[in-house]
């Protein structure tokens, strides 16, 4: 009995073999795999997710790092390790479950493949006997699960109303005081609570104000100390000012969730508050808010109004802001038609020859030889050379 516990402790005791990098697990030694509930999960759903390792009892020993997953397309919190439970006997080993627990969200419907997940452990690779004693050499190993194919399944075609919360939530709302009186703030406050797809909706719900109260400044919000990635508690905060006395109700604060324990779209309502508004003294009652100052000089003339009758430019049509976004290509196209006949009339070879013809004429003309003007310019009009005609 002595030299049993003597090699069980030396077993426990005995270091990591060095120099080793982690191999593939013998077969038969440790197996892993996921967990979810046994139906096809909602989109936007938050599900838990379980992960375990089946180890041989006999040849582990421990865990050594953190589990190894990747869990894209879904959201998911950390792993948590869950309480170890005994061994099981199985098939003449004792079998020994290591698992871990989570909780996910899916938030596009259709098939997911869950990757598989890996993390390194520590076994009994062998062992030797020293004086009678077994000595067990430890050595590490790298597991790695099975993968898991997950069914997520659409929404069903949801109300008008819908909000995008897909969970189990609750409202309220609060007052800080049941009465108030005219001119003087009252702080309402909604709050959302509730497990759920708190990243795919927009929060609190909005609310309708009477038209008896004013807002001041812009709503507050904050969230409980608790909060996590699918449990929070949001509350939002406006400050109003009753105008006039009397007997209002605030609220009901409405938002339509989906149930994804009932498969059904519900309303959960914030039931409506009411509010006694008294008239109050005119000399305690402060402004709702603080009214921008006045920056005219006392006694000051205010100038009088601008006499006459104002005209406007009425806006230009679609025809005549085509015409001009039309307008530069235009006269860029006039400009190079321009250009263009400036350089042709100043290359042209014959341009020498007809100017020294209108010259001659101007000459006969002046000398009163009107026979040789005739003869010229029938030279001209047959397209003879000066030359010839001479």
């Amino acid at each position: 009995m002595v030299r049993k516990l003597l090699a069980l402790m030396l077993a426990i005791a005995a270091p990591p073999v060095a120099g080793t990098s982690p191999a593939a697990p013998p077969p038969g030694v440790v197996t892993g795999g996921f967990s979810f509930p046994d139906r096809p999960i909602w989109a936007g759903e938050v599900f838990d997710l379980k992960f375990a390792w089946q180890v041989d009892w006999d040849l582990f020993r421990y865990l050594d790092g953190d589990l190894a997953w990747t869990a894209d397309p879904l959201a998911t919190e950390g792993w948590t390790r869950d309480p170890q439970t005994p061994p099981t006997s199985t098939s003449g080993k004792s079998i020994a479950r290591l698992s871990f627990s989570t909780r996910a969200m899916a938030l596009q419907p259709g098939s997911i493949r869950l990757k598989p997940a890996r993390q390194q452990m520590q076994i009994v690779t062998g062992g030797y006997e020293e004086e009678g004693i077994r000595i067990a050499n430890i050595g590490p190993i790298a597991a790695r699960s099975a993968g898991a194919t997950l069914m997520v399944r659409p929404l069903p075609p949801p109300p008008p109303d819908f909000s995008g919360a897909v969970g189990d939530f609750t409202l309220r709302s609060t007052l800080d005081g049941r009465s108030g009186e005219v001119g003087k703030p009252i702080v309402w406050t909604v709050t959302l609570a509730g497990t759920g797809n708190w990243s795919a909706f927009g929060g609190v719900p909005a609310r309708q104000l009477p038209r008896d109260f004013d807002m001041v400044g812009t709503p507050g919000q904050s969230e409980g100390k608790s909060a996590s990635l699918f449990d929070r508690s949001v509350a939002e905060r406006i400050t109003i000012v009753p105008r006039r006395p009397g007997a209002f109700s605030l609220g009901p604060v409405d938002m339509t969730v989906f149930d994804p324990v009932t498969g059904r779209y519900r309303e959960i309502s914030a039931p409506a508050i009411a509010v006694d508004v008294k008239r109050g003294g005119a000399a305690s009652q402060p402004p709702a808010y603080e009214a921008e100052p006045d920056l005219t000089p006392p006694g000051e003339v205010l100038p009088p109004p601008l006499s006459g009758v104002g005209h406007a430019w009425a806006p230009l049509s679609r025809r005549m802001w085509h015409a001009g976004l039309a307008l530069p290509f235009v006269a860029l196209g006039l400009l190079w038609l321009g250009l263009a006949f400036d350089r042709a009339r100043r290359s042209d070879p014959a341009r020498t020859a007809r100017r020294a013809h209108a010259r001659l004429l101007r000459t006969i003309d002046a000398l009163g030889a009107a026979p040789i003007r005739r003869s010229v310019a029938g030279c001209s009009a047959h397209g003879s050379g000066m030359r010839a005609c001479c």
